[in-house]
């Protein structure tokens, strides 16, 4: 057995936002560079109404009778694109929400579409390191060309050595990584980055890389 490297992305648990007038917009922040553009990435979105007087609300949803009543909008009643959701407006007449200057727009993430990946060790190709980024190369989960995970860090952090220690593998005469000298393989699940619910735990021992961004390409059609 070998071990595989598990990476999750930088995504907060929630975050909250107050409307302002004429704005069906929120922005999602501390994505570590890897935008949000799957609705499956988002558990639910919630409305908080500032006052009683809100009647600019779809069909789908209970009218708004109090300050402080919470809606949940409807899948259909909003979309998001790099981090970006936009809530429907009363145009659309059954899951539009108009919504009204201080309303409360609460946004729960969860696990959704690669927001983690893992890939087993004898995949890993290449580490290149361009001063405060990474390039970590694996091949692909789709058997050709390679996958890559580009990490943000600060300058000088010793990516090399611990995508080395989470590999287990051993140095040639050079002080590369060489898979072919590989030490005896542990066959763990080991949690190299993981920057889910607004943490960051990274690799034992590799905490102080400063590492603030993680951003997946896999090739296109997965």
């Amino acid at each position: 057995m070998e071990n595989y490297l598990y990476f999750r992305k930088f995504r907060p648990a929630s975050q909250v936002f107050t409307a302002t007038a004429a704005t069906q917009t929120v922005t999602i922040t501390g994505v570590g560079g890897d935008d949000i553009d799957s609705t499956t990435e988002t558990a639910s979105i919630t409305v908080t109404a500032v006052d009683d007087t809100n009647t600019d609300v779809g069909s789908t949803y209970t009218d708004i009778t109090e300050a402080g009543q919470v809606t949940m909008l409807s899948k259909n009643g909003w979309t998001i694109t790099n981090s970006i959701i936009t809530i429907a407006d009363i145009t659309d007449t059954e899951d539009g929400y108009s919504l009204k200057t201080g309303d409360i727009v609460t946004v729960t993430l969860q696990q959704g579409l690669e927001t983690s990946f893992a890939y087993p060790s004898s995949s890993w190709v290449s580490t290149t390191t361009t001063g405060t980024s990474t390039d970590v190369l694996f091949k692909s989960i789709k058997g050709t060309g390679n996958d890559t995970i580009a990490i943000t860090h600060d300058s000088g952090a010793d990516i090399s050595g611990m995508i080395s220690c989470a590999l287990n593998v051993a140095k040639d005469e050079n002080g590369d990584n060489d898979p072919t000298i590989s030490t005896a393989p542990t066959g763990k699940m080991i949690s190299v980055i993981d920057g889910g619910d607004g943490k960051t735990d990274i690799l034992r021992g590799y905490q102080n890389l400063g590492i603030t961004g993680l951003v997946y390409t896999p090739l296109a059609g997965y």
